[in-house]
């Protein structure tokens, strides 16, 4: 039998061999974990502090938990069958729980109650923690936490405590950073041994937000571990699924030597095949040299701020013909007793075209202030919504071809002279564009 000793944290491996045959009984688990591995749940506690007064505090307050009740002391981020809070006194603690006896759920083709699903989030939560300590890496931080249970009502509650990190959460934000950030490739290659070893699926930058969001940080950037809970497919994890919502950590990278490098080592480890490889290298470039177009587009028409509104002095510079009516037009007006619809003689061009441009204004100075700029500038032209409510024919009908054709003829027009990207796509229920 031939073993290979290793030191956690360092590179460095010895071996010895044995000519005699040795009996280690029914091991469940591999020879190094069983005899070398340090203990995970021990690891995973270090640097939570979770002192007397919390917990007396958490059970006092069990009873408003269980109900869901609010409360100054309870900051709900999740209600459900799988509870998420933090608590006022507590900012630097967050605790994840099932409701007891709650319904179970039907996920990844089996039925599993909440309690059930807790307890495979906290494996998994080990499975990685054992996976970053046996190969050294050193980028990818778990959240400190623990399983607890605790006794309120008669009932005992099982939940998860962990530390709380902060990081900019904001829509689109990750991604960004992903995307144009320096100081990743190390990171990346450490995602992917990770994915690899424990099979982590539900991979998406919002789950593995950069701790280094600097854009001038220098040196390797370390990533958060969040949401560890689907570890079923080391494929889905890097290549996305539209199942989960993931998009693969194939998406998260920016650079054609990060994605040759990764695809041929998950080729050689036979996860994808060379077809696929080709595949999504080929996908991934078109969204890079997209996303390279955006940002140029952005830096000629001065783009800083994501709220900037758009601002047309003379419509006619569009070239379209403002004066051009339409007639029997339906007038949506909202009053303090519901809506009314009424109809008028006639709307032409320059209303339509003023309304539209208020529409996606309003979007940009409402959205949330910490959103990447392309996110913020992502603009549904929703005609069940907002001021194009007014004119509901005018977007996508069957009935009202010619209306429908306004609308595109409105959007070419702001695309040609620079003030919107792209059309992003149409459906049903209007237009979206790339501001």
């Amino acid at each position: 039998i031939h073993i290979n000793y290793f030191t956690l944290g360092k590179k460095t491996m010895e071996s010895v061999s044995f000519s005699t045959p040795i009996s280690f009984g029914d091991c469940s688990q591999s020879l190094s974990q069983s005899l070398f591995e340090p203990d995970v749940s021990k690891e995973l506690e270090k640097g939570l502090e979770i002192s007397e007064t919390t917990e007396k505090k958490l059970t006092a307050l069990m009873p408003k938990i269980l109900k869901l009740e609010d409360d100054p002391a309870i900051n709900w981020i999740k209600k459900g069958t799988n509870l998420v809070f933090t608590l006022t006194s507590e900012a630097n603690l967050i605790f994840k729980m099932p409701v007891p006896n709650s319904p179970s759920e039907w996920k990844g083709g089996q039925t599993i109650s909440a309690e059930q699903l807790l307890d495979r989030r906290f494996s998994n939560v080990e499975k990685a923690k054992r996976a970053c300590l046996f190969n050294n890496l050193h980028l990818l931080v778990i959240p400190p936490q623990k399983k607890v249970e605790i006794e309120a009502e008669g009932k005992k509650i099982h939940m998860i405590i962990e530390k709380r990190f902060r990081f900019n959460t904001g829509v689109g934000t990750q991604e960004h950073y992903y995307h144009t950030h320096p100081g990743l490739d190390e990171t990346v290659d450490e995602l992917y041994t990770l994915i690899k070893d424990t099979r982590f699926s539900d991979v998406t930058p919002r789950n593995i937000p950069l701790l280094d969001d600097q854009k001038n940080f220098s040196g390797p950037r370390q990533a958060l571990l969040l949401d560890l809970e689907l570890c079923g497919s080391a494929y889905t994890g890097l290549m996305g699924s539209p199942n989960n919502g993931s998009c693969g950590l194939i998406e998260c990278l920016s650079t054609e030597q990060q994605i040759d490098k990764m695809l041929a080592k998950a080729c050689k480890d036979k996860i994808i095949t060379p077809e696929q490889a080709q595949e999504a290298k080929a996908n991934r470039m078109k969204e890079i040299a997209l996303d390279a177009q955006l940002q140029d587009f952005y830096a000629r028409q001065g783009i800083k701020e994501a709220r900037k509104p758009i601002c047309i002095d003379d419509l006619q510079s569009l070239g379209l013909n403002l004066d051009e009516e339409q007639k029997n037009v339906r007038d949506i007006i909202y009053t303090e007793a519901g809506r009314a619809i009424v109809r008028r003689a006639s709307i032409t061009m320059r209303e339509l075209i003023t309304d539209l441009l208020n529409d996606i204004n309003y979007q940009l100075q409402n959205a949330p202030e910490d959103q990447a700029v392309e996110t913020t500038r992502y603009i549904s032209l929703n005609v069940h919504y907002a001021a194009a409510e007014y004119y509901p024919q005018f977007g996508v009908s069957h009935y009202y071809p010619q209306y429908d054709a306004w609308v595109q003829r409105i959007i070419k027009a702001l695309i040609e002279k620079g003030y919107v990207f792209q059309l992003v796509n149409k459906n049903q229920l209007g237009y979206v564009i790339q501001c």
